[in-house]
């Protein structure tokens, strides 16, 4: 009977997930960059001005998820119809998953975002990252934009 017990208790255990147990590996930015251009992920890249931002739903834990709409200003790399406007998420990950938690944008801030082609060719966002921080790593964007 104990040992019955003392296996569903081990079993319960493992089965609830904790914040050390939430993601498989935690990247660098330079890092998920990198490997965003070398596996091919990464089809095109554009500076963004950030026109409005808000919280999506309640902080969880250190997660407090946000999405933004940015008016594309340039687009740095990549072939295909570079939209106008995008919108795209950041703060679901927890600071155990994440390598930084950027806070909610302000309108008026520049943004780099990465994009990758969808099934139907359109660009979807892929990640992004403040104008400062992405020009700290990335070796592709301009000197004009570090």
């Amino acid at each position: 009977m104990w040992r019955l017990i003392s296996i569903i208790l081990t079993f319960a255990a493992f089965a609830v997930p904790d914040v050390a147990q939430a993601c498989r590996v935690m990247m660098s930015p330079e890092q998920k960059i990198a490997g965003g251009y070398e596996n091919g992920a990464i089809s095109a890249v554009a500076l963004v001005k950030i026109e409005q931002a808000e919280h999506i739903r309640e902080p969880i834990h250190d997660s407090h998820p946000w999405r933004a709409r940015a008016r594309v200003l340039v687009p740095i790399m990549g072939d295909g119809h570079f939209p106008e406007h995008v919108e795209f998420e950041r703060g679901h990950g927890s600071a155990a998953c994440e390598w930084s938690l950027p806070p909610l944008p302000k309108r008026g801030d520049r943004w780099v975002v990465y994009f990758f082609t969808g099934v139907e060719g359109g660009l979807i966002p892929w990640t992004a990252f403040p104008q400062t921080e992405a020009a700290s790593f990335d070796p592709i964007l301009p000197p004009d934009l570090r």
